[in-house]
């Protein structure tokens, strides 16, 4: 056996330790971009579809991006932007039905935001 090699394989596992700490800290803030931006596109009426998301790191490597609405895939999944336009008076409603908005606003962030995420991940992952 090499003389130092426990302290080598510590050390080491250490380094890796840290790495994978920040990496996972870096994904969790890529996460939270891309809720910003999806909060973003977000229709609002309420605001509880946007005061609704967040993203929450479920463990080594992997960030959850959440929308917590009963009605939140419906809105996401309505591509054809019904109503779009047309006055919300009915039910107390102010403004215009997709005022702000889009469907597919957490697919768009996304989409959006590839690039940002890998410089976010690669920022945090730097251990100095």
């Amino acid at each position: 056996m090499i003389k130092g090699m426990s302290d080598i394989t510590k050390n080491l596992a250490a380094e890796i330790e840290k790495i994978e700490n920040a990496s996972d800290q870096g994904l969790l803030a890529a996460g939270n971009l891309v809720i910003g931006r999806s909060q973003s596109y977000t229709p609002v009426d309420e605001g509880n579809l946007r005061a609704n998301q967040d993203a929450q790191l479920e463990g080594a490597g992997t960030v959850s991006l959440n929308v917590r609405s009963n009605y939140a895939v419906y809105v996401h999944e309505n591509v054809g932007e019904r109503l779009r336009g047309v006055p919300r008076d009915q039910f107390g409603a102010r403004g215009n039905y997709w005022d702000g908005g889009r469907s597919k606003f957490l697919e768009t962030a996304m989409d959006e935001s590839r690039t940002d995420i890998i410089k976010t991940v690669q920022k945090f992952a730097r251990v100095e």
